[in-house]
């Protein structure tokens, strides 16, 4: 629609503001968009109207910062990427429920299905090694790229139903299990059974 009636393909340009929140001095593990600019950036920001270039402004303050700490920013993008993987929300919003019973709910939920994801992954590696090689791939990538930038546990969507993937291949193996089980279970049951009977009735 943007190329037929302006004659251009809009794109968005926070990428730099969003590469320079997750790498400035002041950037955390859980650093959200909430961050604002230091004085000199806000400075640099105004002077220019264009939004291309103050998103270019940003990305290149957030490569300095990388090269010009290389220790603190690998930390800084591993924490980021566990932040990524964290059981439980902390919305900039607050919790409008109780925040306790919230947080619990989610660690249970998620927790659920992250165990039994990783539980799944032996059995779908050797059941189909290609499409879970494919499926674990595009998961790493893309908890990975997001390292880049800054993480929330929103972030995650488009992963979470590729887990539920890896989670139901585990609860269908560890079915399949019990009910492969029941049959011996029966039989084991019933020769108790006669042996008890022919001990009372020789």
């Amino acid at each position: 629609r943007n190329y037929v009636k302006l004659g251009t393909i809009s794109s968005a340009t926070n990428g730099g503001r969003n590469f320079w929140l997750g790498n400035n001095p002041n950037a955390t593990w859980n650093t959200g968009n909430g961050l604002s600019a230091t004085p000199d950036l806000r400075e640099r920001l105004q002077a220019t109207p264009s939004e291309a270039e103050k998103d270019f402004i940003q990305f290149k303050d957030g490569l300095k910062f990388i090269w010009a700490n290389p220790a603190r920013a690998a930390a800084l993008y591993a924490a980021k990427w566990l932040n990524f993987w964290r059981l439980y929300p902390r919305p900039s919003t607050g919790y409008k429920v109780n925040k306790h019973l919230a947080m619990l709910l989610s660690i249970l939920s998620c927790g659920l299905v992250l165990g039994f994801a990783l539980i799944g992954l032996r059995g779908a590696f050797q059941h189909n090694p290609d499409a879970t090689g494919l499926l674990v791939g595009m998961i790493l990538c893309l908890s990975s790229f997001y390292a880049l930038f800054f993480t929330s546990v929103r972030f995650r969507m488009p992963i979470d139903p590729l887990l539920m993937i890896f989670a139901t291949h585990a609860v269908a193996s560890l079915w399949q299990r019990r009910r492969e089980s029941l049959p011996s279970m029966h039989i084991d049951m019933k020769d108790r059974a006669k042996s008890s009977l022919l001990k009372r009735y020789p």
